[in-house]
């Protein structure tokens, strides 16, 4: 059985993707984090590397991730979905990590009514197969506009009644137009990523983009604020994916990133007029 997510902050490891995974844990703990989200981009090639993160214990929230395939009639790369599945699910246990990210196809011309038939028996069968090892399965809806499933009412269409959780990333929340939140998705949340973007049309903004929370025009305190209002209280992660980060100290971007992780969460973020 998988340890349970500690509420806390975590790094997630697109902040220092070409540090070597032990090493960012290793930083991220040094600048007090609880622990860290691993990426597949680092590990798939570097495989070696969980079990030194492994071996250091420290605690490993989620293995980001998992892009379920499907083309633009609909139907589902299933060899490829078993395939990263196992691979990534071995990964959770051997960590061990309690949770695996999933995210939509960004499959040009793919339309959300052909793709949610096959994403909604995908994440099925991924929660299955989890449950095997004592693991879950979080889904993360991506706010670009090619993405079929790029708003969070599109996320819960994916996941209603199928008992998965939901991320939500403050970027593609905003780039989604920043909806109000409502307590039955705050409940059903597993993870909040936290980051921010520089002064930009929100349909144009990409991951390489994204800045450290404070850094960037993103309404983290409404954000914050209808999270904490509506009863959330797991874990937070800083995730960006600049790969202005990659080149400097990765004990230098932890320190940054969780000194602006706190005080995006330390800043008194009730919602105007709650």
């Amino acid at each position: 059985m998988n340890t349970p997510q500690t509420p806390g902050l975590y790094l997630n490891t697109s902040t220092t993707m070409t540090t070597p995974s032990a090493q960012a844990l290793q930083a991220a703990l040094g600048a007090g984090f609880v622990g860290i989200e691993i990426r597949m981009e680092r590990l798939g090639p570097h495989p070696q590397e969980a079990a030194e993160v492994t071996a250091l214990g420290g605690e490993v929230l989620s293995v980001n991730g998992l892009q379920i395939q499907i083309d633009a009639s609909g139907r589902v790369d299933q060899p490829r979905l078993e395939s990263e599945l196992a691979e990534r699910l071995a990964l959770c246990r051997s960590l061990p990590s309690p949770y695996l990210l999933i995210v939509p196809p960004l499959t040009e011309g793919l339309s959300q009514a052909a793709a949610l038939p096959g994403l909604r028996k995908a994440l099925s069968f991924c929660k299955a197969e989890a449950a095997k090892i004592g693991a879950k399965v979080a889904f993360e809806f991506l706010g670009f506009p090619t993405c079929p499933f790029n708003t969070l009412a599109s996320a819960v269409t994916a996941v209603d009644g199928l008992g998965i959780e939901l991320v939500i990333d403050s970027c593609h929340w905003y780039a989604s137009g920043a909806p109000a939140l409502s307590a039955q998705v705050v409940h059903n949340l597993a993870i909040v990523h936290l980051n921010d973007v520089p002064s930009m049309a929100p349909a144009s903004i990409q991951d390489a983009d994204r800045v450290l929370p404070g850094e960037g025009v993103l309404p983290l305190r409404d954000f914050i604020g209808q999270l904490r209002t509506l009863g959330y209280a797991g874990p937070w992660s800083v995730e960006t994916f600049n790969p202005a980060y990659w080149t400097q100290p990765p004990a230098e971007v932890a320190r940054r990133a969780y000194a602006a992780g706190q005080a995006a969460l330390s800043v008194d973020a009730a919602v105007p007029g709650a």
